[in-house]
């Protein structure tokens, strides 16, 4: 479905995502479908929601945290955890349909925290970072694939945040290209930077993709 990576330092977090959402045609292989924003940050908890898979299921989180009373990270992931696990169309999906939600932020005492809740887990929210320690996750997992893992790996040694972001999803693409029944990446490249106080919190796109256009008439030929 996607492309995220996120770095989680001790006081700030930075998520990248790309746009495309894909679906699979008559032979199984991946198409461009439409676009969209595969994020949604939350001031009021501290937190960012993402997700990977069933897109639906990044909908349904979405609007699970509008309903939710927390002002933290741990007290969003464990009620969206809850919403998931009891929800009937959730619970109803074949299980080779996967999908993860991404819970970053930060506590109440101002550390940063990231969750991941696994449907594979029965969505059971399990730490993935905390206490501050810095981390980092990239999305989708190509490290079996021949000369991925050096390409990711010289990408995450440039300083500069933004430009590192946009190195790391180029990488990512060109190797889910290679792919015809991938994960589909593609449209631009988004980007949301934030601290725990919401004092400097920046959404912006940092990358658009050669085949933008092309996805985008494909897309529409595929409506």
């Amino acid at each position: 479905m996607t492309a995220l990576n996120a770095l989680i330092d001790t006081d700030t977090i930075v998520l990248s995502m790309d746009t495309l959402v894909s679906m699979k045609d008559s032979e199984g292989k991946t198409v461009p479908q439409y676009f969209t924003q595969k994020f949604e940050y939350l001031p009021f908890a501290q937190s960012v929601i993402a997700g990977t898979g069933v897109l639906d299921v990044l909908k349904k989180s979405f609007n699970a945290s509008r309903e939710i009373l927390a002002f933290e990270v741990d007290v969003l992931a464990d009620n969206i955890s809850k919403f998931l696990k009891e929800d009937e169309w959730v619970s109803s999906l074949p299980k080779e349909l996967t999908s993860t939600i991404y819970v970053l932020g930060f506590t109440k005492d101002g550390e940063t925290k990231a969750f991941a809740l696994r449907s594979t887990n029965n969505f059971d929210a399990q730490v993935i970072a905390a206490e501050g320690q810095a981390t980092a996750i990239f999305k989708p997992d190509l490290s079996s694939t021949d000369g991925f893992f050096d390409e990711l790996e010289a990408a995450n040694r440039t300083e500069d945040v933004d430009e590192r972001l946009v190195k790391l999803m180029r990488v990512e693409k060109k190797y889910d290209d290679l792919d015809p029944y991938g994960v589909g990446i593609g449209g631009e490249n988004i980007r949301l930077v934030f601290n725990s106080d919401a004092s400097d919190a920046r959404i912006s796109k940092i990358d658009v993709f050669d085949d933008y256009v092309s996805q985008y008439q494909e897309a529409y030929n595929n409506l």
